[in-house]
């Protein structure tokens, strides 16, 4: 009982904080190693894996690959069920695990190259290209399993695509893929998003697939001619860009209320996005439209694939065009994928 209640905490964002201040994953570990019950040691590798960091995967290197295999084990007997089950739990909870945890690089390199599993496949990133176009076609699109699947499979290969090799493979697999990804970009949530609690790691699927899309260079026309032909207006102070992580909403705020009064246009989501049902085509054409975006870099903005999203659109479609200027929240861990992008720094 008490393992299905630490399950069920951690499957919320401040669930989680909350049960890292308790050091809950030192009990899990324990229990995991003890207990022979295959239902709690599912929930015990979920909850694990829902709580680690990235540093705390690398840092329990021997302990996390295990539990990470076990994890991928879970996922293909759950593929394979009439009812997409595993241990009573439906596919998508495990799916939404690999969400968070696809949130970072290195993880992603494990579990696509060097995971200890057969799946029956000549690679892990085929078995979930394979079961997203076996799935896709199989459901009701109103019925809400389905959505959340959906929506965790796109939102992992969103992650997926930042990467090069990856994103090649998903370019060139089944036009079936591209098919699927395009309709779903056009199909409403409304049914998970009023009645399923989202993590914030979990991306309504809309702007997965729109990011995918461009990820994987199917421009989206409207920001295609937009970016060719960047209209400036008059000769004012120049409009600037605020991409930032909601965590830190307060200080972009501060930010944004400093230079609206030093005489700047400022484009940031809070002000701009009028509810459009493509939020990234809006933020992109914000982007586009501005004459320097300035990225608010902190732990959260790092972890977001949101905000990653912004940093990479800006950094490698619209350097040449425009400024990109950093400004460091707290001295953040920097992840690989920022790297040294960024020749100016400014922490605050």
């Amino acid at each position: 009982m008490i393992v299905t209640i630490i399950y069920n905490i951690s499957r919320h964002d401040q669930g989680i904080e909350c049960l890292n201040r308790l050091n809950t994953s030192d009990f899990i570990a324990k229990l995991e190693d003890l207990n022979r019950n295959k239902h709690i040691n599912m929930m015990s590798c979920m909850i694990l894996a829902l709580l680690s960091t990235p540093e705390q995967i690398r840092t329990n290197q021997n302990q996390m690959t295990e539990v990470l295999d076990d994890l991928l084990e879970f996922l293909y007997n759950a593929s394979l069920h009439k009812n997409f089950q595993q241990e009573t739990f439906h596919i998508s909870e495990i799916l939404i695990v690999f969400v968070k945890l696809f949130c970072d690089d290195r993880t992603v390199n494990y579990i696509l190259e060097q995971a200890q599993v057969d799946l029956q496949t000549s690679s892990t990133i085929q078995f979930f290209i394979d079961f997203f176009l076996r799935y896709y076609p199989l459901k009701d699109k109103h019925d809400l399993l389905r959505q959340i699947t959906l929506t965790a499979l796109v939102n992992i290969f969103w992650s997926i695509s930042f990467q090069d090799t990856y994103k090649q493979i998903l370019a060139n697999s089944n036009p079936k893929f591209e098919e699927y990804i395009k309709n779903l970009a056009k199909e409403t949530d409304e049914h998970m998003t009023t009645k399923e609690y989202i993590p914030t790691y979990l991306e309504d699927i809309h702007k997965a697939s729109a990011c995918l899309l461009e990820n994987l260079n199917q421009l989206n026309p409207q920001i295609a001619a937009r970016r060719c032909t960047k209209l400036i207006v008059d000769n004012e102070k120049p409009m600037i860009m605020l991409s930032y992580s909601h965590d830190d909403r307060q200080f972009c705020q501060q930010l944004h209320d400093y230079f609206i009064e030093q005489g700047y246009k400022i484009w940031v989501d809070f002000n701009c996005l009028q509810g459009s049902d493509d939020l990234w085509e809006e933020i992109a054409l914000g982007m586009i439209d501005a004459d320097m975006i300035c990225c608010l870099i902190s732990e959260s903005y790092c972890k977001s694939k949101s905000c990653r999203q912004e940093a990479v659109y800006a950094l490698e479609k619209l350097t040449n065009q425009k400024a990109v200027l950093p400004i460091y929240l707290q001295r953040p861990q920097v992840p690989p994928w920022l790297g040294n992008k960024y020749k100016k720094i400014f922490f605050f």
